[in-house]
């Protein structure tokens, strides 16, 4: 077994309800949490070191002022993309866009380089009413994304819209 920095088997995850924008979300409750960069309404960053976000959990929300109809799939769609290739040597393993009970929906699985590492990323956008949702779950290299891949799948399918369930 590989030495790590810390035990994804080991984590709990702690629910945060945020009632402004009327969502759901479930992080391990011993990650740090820092403020994300840039000028979200709302946002947190979790991440297992207190002192290297590479790897980590991020949920920004923010207020659009309009709000996204399915028919607007296709435009998210391609701004998304658009994206995501802005990052160096960006290549999408995989894409989804997904529409229904008045929700958007796009993610993808990636890599890019940053400070002349591979990272791997899965980024979800979520789009209800006038309300843009981003989730972010990411790996300092492609090795720890791989062998944090269950504890990202938790974190991000046991997102929700509405008061927590769980």
């Amino acid at each position: 077994m590989s030495e790590r920095a810390f035990d994804p088997s080991l984590n709990q995850l702690q629910v945060m309800y945020h009632p402004q924008f009327d969502f759901a979300y479930c992080y391990p409750d011993n990650w740090h949490q820092t403020e994300p960069i840039g000028q979200p309404t709302f946002g947190a960053v979790y991440s297992p070191s207190p002192d290297d976000a590479s790897t980590c959990f991020s949920v920004e929300a923010i207020d659009l002022g309009m709000e996204v109809q399915e028919e607007d799939i296709d435009t998210l769609r391609e701004g998304f993309v658009e994206g995501l290739s802005q990052l160096p040597e960006s290549e999408v393993q995989y894409k989804q866009d997904f529409a229904a009970h008045g929700v958007v929906g796009l993610e993808a699985h990636h890599t890019f380089r940053e400070d002349g590492i591979l990272r791997r990323r899965w980024v979800r956008l979520y789009y209800h009413g006038t309300t843009q949702i981003r989730i972010i779950c990411q790996g300092a290299t492609t090795e720890v994304f791989d062998e944090l891949v269950p504890l990202f799948f938790k974190m991000m399918n046991l997102f929700q819209f509405g008061r927590p369930a769980f």
